[in-house]
């Protein structure tokens, strides 16, 4: 199961990446184009930006037309009429609650990923704003990073994904030196606090950098989804999966909010390499030392979703 759950996450995140190159792609060479035409900068992104969102649009409708229908029992007569609507915020709270009573190393767990994911997708918008603002880097700069980073996620997890099964590592092994190896990217920056010369102080450090993040972030995205689809009790993938989603995109307020607030009070990018290196090094530290033995073998147990979505009467017999 922690072979082919690994190998389908990996491969997924890498054709995602392709798309998303494909899509990036077509919507620069469109705007340098409006731009060589005498079109603004910003209308010419602005274009850019739309062709983005029915490229999600025309794909998103073939994807879903294309998908086989999932049969399943029909909604619970308490979720009938317009109870309906609320029905998955409800059972994810019921399940959010479940995990932590009965899987607390699977709660450590998304409490850890809530934390991490938002360190390696604020390294992304802080990169943005450090390019432009401490090296001043321009339009045709930025947007070559933005190639980069899909580019050499895409490889990266192709590459991590043969590495795993070489070296015959767990999702959990990689996923942790996925997550120190993304530490370096902030703490060389920190480096340049006490120099002039190096520590993010050229564009060609922060291509090289570009790279090295790209290489990272495509394993870690897809090895920490792998990680997880091993601690789901059987008949309950859409449930945790939703979970884990709100997991992710709850927690992509919190880098930005710091971000914001040490460049309204410093107004400088770099001390925000600080908090990036702590959001990466101590959950990783954490996951490192996380027992989730035990919670796998759980999940795997033909029973192990009996009794996740009930209520709480059960609980009084933990």
């Amino acid at each position: 199961q922690e072979v082919v759950g690994s190998e389908y996450s990996g491969k997924g995140q890498a054709w995602g990446y392709v798309g998303g190159l494909a899509a990036l792609t077509l919507s620069l060479l469109i705007a340098v184009a409006m731009i060589s035409a005498g079109a603004s900068t910003w209308w010419a992104l602005g274009v850019g930006a739309a062709l983005s969102g029915v490229w999600w649009l025309v794909f998103g409708i073939v994807s879903f037309r294309r998908l086989p229908p999932r049969p399943g029992p029909p909604p619970p007569e308490e979720y009938r009429g317009a109870r309906l609507l609320l029905m998955g915020w409800i059972r994810t709270a019921t399940l959010l609650k479940k995990v932590w009573r009965k899987s607390r190393p699977t709660a450590h767990f998304l409490a850890l990923y809530f934390v991490f994911s938002d360190g390696y997708s604020t390294i992304a918008t802080v990169a943005i704003l450090f390019a432009s603002r401490e090296l001043c880097m321009s339009v045709v700069e930025l947007a070559t990073l933005a190639v980069i980073v899909p580019l050499c996620a895409a490889a990266g997890g192709y590459l991590w994904m043969r590495f795993k099964a070489r070296a015959k590592w767990s999702n959990k092994a990689v996923l942790v030196l996925n997550l120190f190896l993304l530490s370096w990217l902030p703490l060389w920056g920190c480096v340049g606090f006490f120099s002039d010369d190096f520590g993010l102080r050229t564009k060609s450090e922060l291509y090289v950098l570009a790279v090295w993040f790209g290489a990272m972030l495509g394993s870690a995205q897809a090895y920490g989804r792998a990680l997880f689809s091993e601690l789901i009790p059987v008949g309950h993938e859409a449930d945790m999966f939703a979970l884990f989603e709100i997991t992710d995109k709850g927690s992509s307020w919190l880098g930005p909010l710091v971000a914001s607030l040490v460049l309204q009070y410093t107004g400088k990018v770099r001390p925000v390499l600080i908090y990036l290196l702590v959001a990466m090094v101590i959950p990783a530290g954490l996951l490192h030392r996380l027992d989730l033995r035990e919670s796998i073998k759980a999940a795997r147990h033909p029973k192990a979703g009996e009794g996740v979505m009930e209520g709480d009467d059960d609980d009084d017999d933990d």
